[in-house]
């Protein structure tokens, strides 16, 4: 368990880049596809180009998530986070269309909040034994 909180909400950070990145490159060209924007490797090659400002709104997300503590308060701070990556990469990446911004903000919104759960989950600060509470050995 990481105990200083400063090094938690890093790895937060870190966690949420990482699920940005994973959001532009996969999840975002699946669920386009699945919309009729064309096909994976295209839409994955097109979105490829907006993966750091995805990686950027999501690692603070992640950053918050893991400030609170609590899953169900990071899954929706996350939620949030992927939902502005979400629209964000498919307006700049496919364009305004309105089936393209309801396709990628609900990915966005879906896959930000399992995201938070999980991140938040991981980064649970470790618990305070009071002295009367103390584990015996």
């Amino acid at each position: 368990m990481i105990r200083h909180p400063l090094l938690r909400s890093l790895a937060g950070a870190l966690l949420g880049a990482f699920a940005g990145t994973s959001l532009a490159l996969s999840v975002l060209p699946l669920v386009l596809r699945w919309g009729g924007f064309g096909d994976d490797l295209e839409l994955t090659r097109v979105l490829s180009s907006y993966v750091p400002h995805a990686a950027a709104i999501c690692a603070g997300g992640g950053w918050s998530a893991a400030r609170t503590g609590f899953p169900l308060a990071g899954g929706l701070v996350m939620a949030v986070a992927g939902l502005a990556a979400g629209l964000v990469v498919a307006a700049v990446g496919v364009g305004t269309a309105l089936l393209a911004l309801v396709l990628g903000g609900i990915g966005g919104l879906v896959y930000g909040f399992l995201g938070g759960l999980i991140i938040v989950r991981l980064l649970v600060p470790p618990p305070t034994f009071d002295d009367a509470e103390e584990p015996r050995p």
